[in-house]
């Protein structure tokens, strides 16, 4: 394994033609850097755009359009937020809000549609401006009126004291002050009922019946949403990998091109590009395996230890299972190592490297006929045959020039 992602280095990661390498000036690295920065901020935006505002379940189902159905009553109130975001005089513009309007499930455009009509009926404006209007002369009213109570005393005091002048700010006296109570009291009344049958005219307005009467007719687009949110996250992982792949190969590509080609200009900055893209592809290939664990499972799993009075077993169980797992690794890895090592060691696997014109080590193409030494790794192409002392394939337990076995390997 090691011995693979060694030549895969040396193959693709490395520059083979080092001794022709012309160090890149220090303005070229400043270039190359904007040039790594600005790739992977489009990369970031890439996958955000297209797991955030598209193939997403929070953009589909709108906040609005779920909570007015979970919610329906807030149709009827004029105070909701929901008429604020779809008045004329509201100017907050949100990122990709076009994109996300056509993202909108059908059922939450509707609900939309119908807001916006609310928001803009000149009838319901008037009632709502008359409602507010009404609500303002209440309130004047009940602080008339808890000003007397507050100060009716004060007024009894000044009274037994025979006091002249008055310290209250309204004319208030023991003698009118019921008066003036109870006048206040009539209005009070008299504009609160107007103020409910404007509120009602507000409930049962046509526009505002129609919004209530949809809301609470689809409920399954909480179902909907919950369905395509469950799978959300894993989805979005896949996305962002397919998203990603093509650029990574496409630069890992063009780099063992320029390699081939000892084209180290080119190579280094397709090297840099594969690297910007292998980090968000890593990310996001860790992000898929982590979203794929059943995390359902194990919680209900450490629900029903703890119902059970165990939960230490939860952590016995995780234990043994991180040291199962990576001692089949470590062993698997390990067996990998020896194999190969014996495989290096194996007269057959030098004779098929000869026939190939490939080193044993790195695989690159080497000339055994005029060359002892693979330029690429280093690696001895031939021995001293200590029989005859002429140069023979080194891992062969016969010279090729006199047939004697050697001692040497």
């Amino acid at each position: 394994m090691f011995t693979k992602i060694k030549h895969n280095y040396k193959n693709y990661l490395s520059f083979k033609e080092k001794n022709k390498i012309t160090p890149l000036s220090k303005i070229s690295i400043f270039l190359l850097l904007i040039l790594d920065i600005f790739v992977f901020a489009s990369l970031n935006l890439g996958m955000n755009f297209q797991t955030e505002v598209i193939n997403n379940p929070y953009t589909k189902y709108s906040y609005e359009c779920r909570y007015l159905v979970e919610n329906p009553t807030e149709v009827q109130d004029y105070r909701s937020d929901i008429y604020l975001s779809h008045s004329s005089g509201n100017n907050y513009y949100n990122k990709y809000e076009n994109i996300k309007a056509t993202e909108l499930d059908a059922r939450c455009k509707k609900i939309n549609t119908y807001l916006k009509e609310i928001s803009e009926d000149k009838l319901i404006l008037d009632i709502v401006q008359k409602i507010k209007q009404n609500k303002g002369i209440l309130n004047e009213i009940e602080e008339r009126l808890s000003y007397i109570r507050d100060n009716y005393n004060t007024a009894l005091f000044e009274k037994i004291a025979n006091q002249q002048g008055s310290i209250l700010e309204i004319d208030l006296n023991t003698k009118n002050a019921k008066v003036k109570y109870d006048k206040l009291k009539k209005e009070q009344e008299v504009t609160d009922n107007i103020l409910q049958t404007h509120l009602q005219m507000f409930k049962e307005n046509k526009r505002v019946n129609e919004l209530y009467n949809y809301v609470t007719t689809t409920k399954e687009i909480i179902t909907d949403y919950e369905s395509e949110k469950k799978f959300y996250y894993i989805k979005q992982s896949v996305i962002s990998v397919l998203f990603l792949l093509p650029l990574l190969l496409f630069f890992a590509y063009r780099m063992k091109v320029n390699n081939n080609r000892n084209n180290y200009n080119r190579y280094i900055i397709t090297k840099n590009l594969f690297i910007v893209t292998l980090i968000p592809f890593t990310i996001e290939s860790m992000r898929m395996v982590w979203n794929l664990i059943p995390h359902t499972f194990f919680q209900k799993l450490i629900e029903l230890l703890y119902s059970l009075n165990i939960p230490f077993v939860a952590y016995y169980i995780l234990i043994a299972l991180f040291v199962v797992i990576l001692t089949f690794v470590i062993i698997k890895v390990q067996n990998r190592v020896n194999l190969a090592k014996k495989d290096k060691k194996n007269p057959l696997y030098v004779i098929k490297s000869f026939n190939k014109n490939k080193c044993i080590y790195c695989s690159n193409k080497v000339d055994y006929i005029t060359m002892n030494y693979c330029s690429y790794c280093g690696n001895q192409l031939k021995e001293t045959c200590t029989s005859c002392n002429q140069l023979t394939l080194k891992g062969l337990h016969y010279c090729v020039s006199c047939g004697e076995g050697c001692a040497e390997e």
